[in-house]
């Protein structure tokens, strides 16, 4: 039987743990992590106010949009609801209360003044009678950033006779759904 020096054995041993270090260290670092999936449900309301109010002829006006999701299923915990609140100018009225378009809307979390931005597409069309408002984008800083969204508005057509008036129509309201995927 062959002996082997104490110092071989030590180095064999040594070689073997790196051997062994390095192999799990490799299979750690091929193995994907896989990242938590956040995702949101909303329902609320928005309200839009218009100055000046909606009349027959369009004319630039000054559009605050108040939304209030009140009711929210997310991943993320301590999330329950959120705000958001939009001040645009549009050349608006009767016919096209709301036109298609891009932009960004931010939504404050009720959490730790949390905020997701949404970069979106915005398009109208006319369902039923009823004004369809959709924004379809990509959370694009905060909570849910990278996650694709869609949000749909529903409003009323407007009253032809208040379209009429001096005043016009001031604002409208309707339900709202987001969805966060």
């Amino acid at each position: 039987m062959q002996r082997t020096s104490p110092h071989i054995r030590a180095v064999t041993v040594r070689a073997a743990v790196a051997l062994l270090f390095a192999t799990l260290i490799g299979s750690a670092a091929a193995v994907p992590t896989q990242a938590a999936v956040l995702s949101a449900s909303c329902t609320g309301t928005e309200d839009v106010t218009f100055d000046p109010g909606l009349t027959l002829i369009a004319k630039p006006t000054h559009v605050t949009v108040n939304g209030n999701l009140s009711s929210c299923q997310t991943s993320a915990p301590g999330i329950t609801s959120a705000t958001y609140r939009e001040e645009p100018t549009d050349t608006l009225g009767c016919a096209a209360p709301v036109v298609p378009g891009t932009g960004t809307r931010t939504y404050r979390w009720n959490a730790h003044d949390v905020t997701s931005t949404l970069t979106y597409t915005r398009t109208v069309s006319n369902v039923g009678g009823a004004i369809v408002v959709t924004y379809t984008g990509t959370i694009t800083s905060g909570l849910f950033n990278g996650h694709t969204a869609t949000q749909i508005i529903t409003q009323t057509p407007p009253n032809p006779l208040l379209c009429a008036t001096e005043e016009g129509i001031t604002a409208t309201s309707g339900p709202v759904t987001l969805a966060i995927v």
